[in-house]
């Protein structure tokens, strides 16, 4: 059943307005007045454990929508950068089955099925021991070894030397832990962990101290990508990895001060490359800061901004007084009307946003071009479509 009381009085009726906010996962507002709109922000700003604010805004064809939220931890990000195979630095048993394999002498159809990934550690490891243990650096280097590896083919159309040679690049480029990673290790809630943690800021902690004790790899995952290789190579290789996985899958629980779910450390140590943790801000705090307002619209791709009674003295002239004066009359013409394709489109953005919080999958749109931010106390989340 719906609940039709007044908001407004809902916000004033005590610690039950706290209590009923609090019930929902996520509160989503349209065009509310600006007073009752801060008193609603500053309330779920406020309240620990209070739900995150969606305001959305629509004027005409004009629309924006912003989300506050303290902070939001994101393991399945659907990060594009494919986890390391640690080609580089391979495991023992890895390296072992390369170099037990007499690729001379094999049979061409079994040539022709040996994975990139035996390919290329196997050369890695012929390289280093003609170059005293070194790896290919400079660019004459690496052409000379991609030149071997093409000379090795049995036949013309083996495609797996062909991605061996695409993926070159794994054998010289270090299997570190990338930059933002590392970051996070560094964030208050997992260097003083609290009473009760989430499973992400403990994961994170025992992901520190398992990279400090492996030499600064991330643990490995049994996942592989598709490659050319024949069903036998293929699942053999895939067992190796998994059972490197699964060991250092019990290393870093062994680092866990508390216990986690099975299936909260298993995305985790898949996605582990790709984690994210967004910060946000109090809505209308951007708003407040002028110059930090005004140095965000300074960066837009349109003019309209240098002309906002916001900006400093001595802003550029006008550079188009006709599309600025037409920006403004349809703003103007229609300031309440909802226009199908507008609310569509806005709609469409605000439940996709929604379904992100909700189920913590997938970044936010944070990525988009148009949303700007401060550097300051996070960001500001905000998307403008006009």
């Amino acid at each position: 059943m719906a609940d039709t009381r007044n908001l407004e009085d809902v916000l004033a009726s005590g610690k039950d307005r706290i209590d009923w906010i609090l019930s929902f996962i996520i509160v989503i507002t349209h065009n509310m007045e600006s007073s009752l709109l801060g008193k609603l922000s500053n309330l779920l700003w406020q309240t620990a454990g209070a739900p995150s604010l969606v305001v959305v805004k629509t004027a005409g064809f004009l629309a924006e929508f912003s989300l506050q939220f303290h902070e939001h931890p994101i393991i399945e990000s659907h990060n594009e950068t494919a986890p390391s195979l640690r080609i580089d630095n391979a495991f023992p048993e890895l390296k072992e089955h390369a170099l037990s394999l007499d690729l001379e002498n094999m049979d061409s159809t079994d040539h022709a099925h040996v994975p990139y990934v035996v390919l290329l550690i196997r050369a890695l490891e012929d390289w280093k021991q003609s170059h005293n243990g070194a790896i290919p650096k400079t660019y004459p280097e690496k052409k000379g070894f991609k030149a071997k590896l093409l000379s090795s083919k049995h036949k013309f159309d083996e495609e797996n030397l062909d991605e061996a040679e695409g993926q070159a690049y794994r054998t010289w480029t270090p299997s570190t832990v990338p930059s933002e990673i590392k970051s996070l290790f560094t964030l208050a809630q997992v260097t003083s962990l609290t009473v009760p943690s989430e499973p992400f800021f403990l994961l994170l902690r025992a992901l520190k101290k398992f990279v400090d004790a492996s030499g600064g790899f991330l643990p490995l995952t049994s996942s592989l990508p598709d490659m050319k290789a024949s069903t036998t190579t293929y699942i053999h290789l895939q067992k190796l990895y998994k059972t490197r996985a699964e060991k250092e899958k019990a290393e870093l629980v062994s680092y866990l001060e508390t216990p986690v779910p099975q299936d909260i450390v298993d995305s985790f140590l898949k996605n582990c490359h790709g984690i994210v943790f967004l910060e946000g801000r109090r809505y209308g705090e951007l708003d407040e800061d002028r110059i930090a307002l005004s140095n965000i619209l300074a960066s837009s791709i349109s003019s309209p901004h240098q002309h906002l009674p916001l900006l400093p003295e001595g802003s550029p002239p006008l550079e188009d007084q006709e599309e600025w004066t037409n920006a403004v009359g349809e703003l103007i013409r229609s300031p309440t009307a909802d226009p199908p394709n507008t609310a569509v489109f806005m709609g469409g953005l605000v439940a996709q946003e929604v379904i992100k919080f909700i189920t913590k999958k997938l970044c936010s749109y944070s990525s988009c071009p148009a949303i700007k931010s401060d550097g300051k106390q996070g960001k500001d989340w905000r998307c403008l479509c006009y």
